[in-house]
């Protein structure tokens, strides 16, 4: 958002925004095909937060978020340069990382949170109930696996994801410049530094 800027959208109606975040979820999809199959066409008909984005911004502007998508992105900061920095660890340092702080999570209270958010119902289809480490637990609590089980599929699928963030960044700048965090702050500052200089 910042360096490519975002799309400019007009104010959304609050009572659209109202209905459609209240509307039952399988009719969401059916309702866009109606309203905007193109925008339909390209998303998935369980992805309830896209889905109502979409349904939103037509009803409330007249044109579809594909029209809206495919105008000038406003810049936020114009005319400036930006240089992109990596942090990087060795692929077992963050996985040892991920797995401690998933321990941590679970020490803190990460368990009594997916506890409250089962035996409360919460819909399984907001995006809190399906992050990666709340879903694993919430299978726990229905009964699908142990304790044990779901820690160790929550810590695969963290490490899964930061695998596909690591890749996504490589793909996403021209020019990415990688830290070895490894290495003290100071030298990681003065590497910054010199870098911005150049």
């Amino acid at each position: 958002s910042l360096i490519s800027g975002l799309s400019v959208i007009p104010d959304i109606n609050t009572e659209v925004r109202t209905y459609y975040r209240n509307a039952a979820h399988d009719t969401l999809y059916s309702l866009l095909e109606q309203s905007d199959p193109e925008m339909a066409a390209l998303l998935h008909p369980q992805d309830t937060q896209r889905l109502i984005r979409a349904l939103e911004v037509i009803e409330s502007t007249g044109k579809s978020l594909l029209y809206w998508q495919a105008q000038p992105n406003h810049l936020p900061v114009p005319d400036t340069s930006f240089s992109v920095f990596q942090c990087n660890l060795s692929r077992e340092r963050l996985y040892e990382r991920i797995n401690q702080r998933y321990d941590m999570m679970i020490h803190i209270g990460g368990l009594k949170e997916a506890e409250t958010l089962h035996s409360q119902q919460t819909d399984r289809t907001l995006p809190l109930c399906r992050a990666v480490g709340v879903r694993e637990l919430l299978e726990y609590f229905d009964g699908i696996h142990t304790l044990d089980t779901a820690i160790e599929h929550a810590k695969t699928h963290s490490r899964r994801y930061a695998k596909r963030q690591l890749t996504w960044a490589a793909h996403q700048y021209d020019a990415l410049t990688t830290l070895d965090m490894t290495m003290n702050v100071e030298w990681l500052m003065q590497h910054v530094i010199a870098h911005i200089a150049q």
